[in-house]
């Protein structure tokens, strides 16, 4: 396999002895959020390093960005404020238990790793709109041949 899409603690925790073995190499991650790396890849080069261009930083956020919701709770504009803090504490204390981590590991065959509230806003607020980065992901993202650099 040349390369694969996974989050970093499936991949340690599915690949743990052929890490350990040296069997497998990395070359780059995308940590999402852009700082968190897990230990198991905090070495390697943050994959927007190889971009060429501004253009290429740019469509890589634009995908980190697609990255931050996983199960995200929306709720319409408007809603109070003080709503939305509720909730976002009930989650924080959710994935906080040792119950819910223990029965989410068991569920999902990993770790919650969840992106507060927070982090998932500002995420949207600076996802790149420049027309012609959005055009290039769309393109990435279809069925036809990918465009050269």
């Amino acid at each position: 396999m040349d390369a694969h899409s996974r989050t970093a603690a499936r991949v340690a925790s599915g690949n743990r002895e052929s890490i350990e073995k040296d069997l497998v190499h990395f070359h780059a991650a995308l940590a999402v959020p852009k700082d968190a790396h897990h230990p198991s890849f905090a070495k390697l080069p943050e994959l927007t390093s190889f971009a060429k261009s501004e253009k290429e930083r740019r469509l890589l956020d634009v995908f980190r960005s697609f990255q931050y919701p996983r199960w995200p709770y929306l709720f319409p504009p408007g809603t109070p404020k003080e709503r939305v803090g509720i909730i976002r504490e009930a989650m924080r204390k959710s994935f906080a238990d040792p119950e819910f981590s223990a029965e989410f590991k068991k569920l999902m065959g990993d770790d919650a790793a969840p992106v507060n509230g927070e982090d998932l806003e500002r995420a949207i607020r600076e996802l790149p709109r420049d027309p012609d980065v959005i055009q290039l992901y769309n393109k990435m993202a279809g069925p036809d041949h990918l465009p050269s650099r």
